[in-house]
């Protein structure tokens, strides 16, 4: 999935909570979901590669 937005890094509106929400429910069916976000400079995501899967339910990676 591509989003501009996902609680709990960037939200402005209610596509921030699907995206938010949806991987998870999507991994727990058994499909295999990735999450691209932009890297907004108020993003609080720290330093190195991170499961986001374990603090937010997301399912992938940051790329950073």
């Amino acid at each position: 999935m591509v989003a501009s937005e996902a609680t709990p890094f960037a939200k402005t509106g209610g596509l921030a909570d699907v995206i938010g929400s949806l991987p998870a429910a999507l991994q727990a069916i058994g499909t295999e979901v990735a999450v691209l976000l932009p890297r907004y400079r108020g993003a609080a995501i720290e330093g190195g590669r991170r499961n986001l899967r374990s603090s937010s339910g997301l399912a992938g990676r940051d790329p950073l």
